[in-house]
């Protein structure tokens, strides 16, 4: 890389959410197109990851490394949690704990996704689905997980083929926009694609994200995209002047995950940025992760893509 780093090249890697029990989650999210990519265990610390993903030969990521893709979503595992009857996730909507906020899949069929997940035992917070308005699917761990339909919609598709859905969005609550937009485009790359306001005019979503399948146009339908960012701030009463990042307790989102083409070069470039650090790259134990806290407290996790390295970090 020559001591440089392109921040054309970042992906939007994952969402780290933690769950209870990762047999009953991994059944919703592969009702919804996904499957297991790949499995971390850390036995010694008594946990496990699970990388979900859309992997169907006709996704943008199919075939690639776990760190080479975008649109994934981690789950973290702490053993016993799934025999302790008092373990409860925050899923990010609950006053006063807000932070995150969903994770929207865009699908070919919403109204068969709806069925399948209905027909499941799986509980909605909305069950209408319209133009301006998505179904909004409870995971078993009560996260909520917006599903849209992907334009141009195909009723005729059976809803079965995987390869249609996209890990489309992750969505976090921000206090200033500005702020937060300026931190994630001029130190992380990214780029404001689109802005869109609600009805009532009390909030704006500003989508960010990187061009990993080709540029980003203004005339572009964006529900097949994989991995985007979605920064939400709220005006007026719905105002809000504090966020809950999901890692101080009570716990359930965990971070976002950047994956960038030299882990070391890009973690130069940072520092020399001043930005803030929850954990250095030369910090404790693990030597090729480092963690970002961007202006809100949320954890920004980042590794090296593999992709550039031919091999696999873990």
């Amino acid at each position: 890389m020559n001591g440089k780093t392109d921040t054309r090249t970042y992906k939007l890697n994952h969402a780290m959410i933690r769950v209870k029990d990762p047999k009953r989650t991994i059944q919703f999210y592969e009702l919804i197109g996904m499957r297991v990519v790949q499995k971390l265990s850390f036995p010694e610390n008594k946990f496990d990851l699970y990388f979900l993903g859309v992997d169907s030969p006709g996704s943008p990521s199919h075939g690639k490394f776990t760190f080479d893709r975008q649109g994934l979503i981690e789950l973290t595992h702490n053993y016993g949690t799934e025999n302790d009857d008092h373990y409860r996730l925050s899923n990010g909507n609950e006053k006063p704990y807000l932070g995150f906020s969903h994770m929207t899949i865009s699908v070919a069929n919403v109204q068969f996704t709806y069925q399948t997940l209905a027909k499941a035992g799986y509980k909605f917070q909305q069950h209408v689905s319209s133009v301006n308005e998505p179904v909004i699917a409870l995971d078993p761990d009560g996260y909520w997980i917006h599903i849209t339909e992907q334009y141009p919609p195909n009723k005729n598709v059976p809803s079965e083929d995987a390869g249609l859905s996209s890990v489309n969005q992750y969505a976090l609550r921000v206090t200033d926009a500005t702020r937060s937009i300026r931190y994630y485009t001029e130190n992380l790359g990214m780029k404001l694609i689109k802005t869109l306001d609600s009805e009532n005019g009390n909030a704006k979503t500003f989508l960010l994200g990187y061009p990993s399948t080709g540029p980003f146009t203004e005339t572009e339908d964006l529900s097949r995209r994989e991995g985007l960012l979605a920064l939400i701030w709220q005006d007026g009463e719905s105002a809000i002047s504090h966020v809950h990042n999901g890692n101080d307790q009570p716990q359930g989102f965990g971070h976002i995950c950047i994956t960038v083409d030299s882990i070391d070069t890009a973690c130069a470039r940072l520092e020399g940025l001043n930005v803030a650090w929850k954990k250095r790259l030369t910090d404790g134990k693990m030597k090729n992760v480092a963690f970002l806290l961007d202006p809100d407290n949320y954890w920004i996790e980042l590794v090296q893509n593999e992709g550039f390295t031919g091999k696999a970090n873990f």
